[in-house]
């Protein structure tokens, strides 16, 4: 982000923006090719598993977002935690931080591992039908 600020004239919510989608398709090409390595995107089908990995990214983060603002709700609400600044509010809302970032990398991962990379991909040689191996009974 620092970069691009330095490099165009964007400031707020454009460079935000851009460095946020430069930083996901830097994480759609590493998944590609380290994490689904088995089930790599090639050709015309890296730009629809792009597409496919944003989507799912955007819904790792509505879980992340979600599960942060319940989980600071209920802990208010329990009067566990004060809303306020400093001291412990800030530890806990660390540590929901932690737990939502968590949740949404968890999401993340499952459904990129079911609908962007499925595991159907990764058998394009249909298996072999070996007979059976029969043992004499000499």
């Amino acid at each position: 982000m620092t970069l691009l600020v330095h490099l165009t004239r964007w400031h707020d919510w454009q460079v935000s923006a851009t460095a946020s989608l430069l930083a996901n398709a830097h994480n759609y090409l590493l998944n590609n090719i380290w994490s689904f390595a088995d089930r790599t995107h090639r050709g015309s089908r890296v730009l629809k598993g792009y597409l496919s990995y944003l989507a799912m990214s955007a819904v790792g983060l509505g879980v992340a977002t979600g599960a942060y603002a319940g989980l600071t709700w209920s802990l208010t609400r329990l009067s566990i935690v004060q809303n306020g600044r400093g001291g412990f509010a800030s530890l806990t809302q660390l540590f929901c931080q932690f737990i939502a970032v968590s949740l949404g990398v968890y999401f993340n991962y499952e459904l990129n591992k079911v609908i962007t990379w499925p595991d159907v991909v990764r058998s394009k040689v249909p298996p072999q039908n070996n007979p059976p191996v029969q043992l004499s009974s000499d």
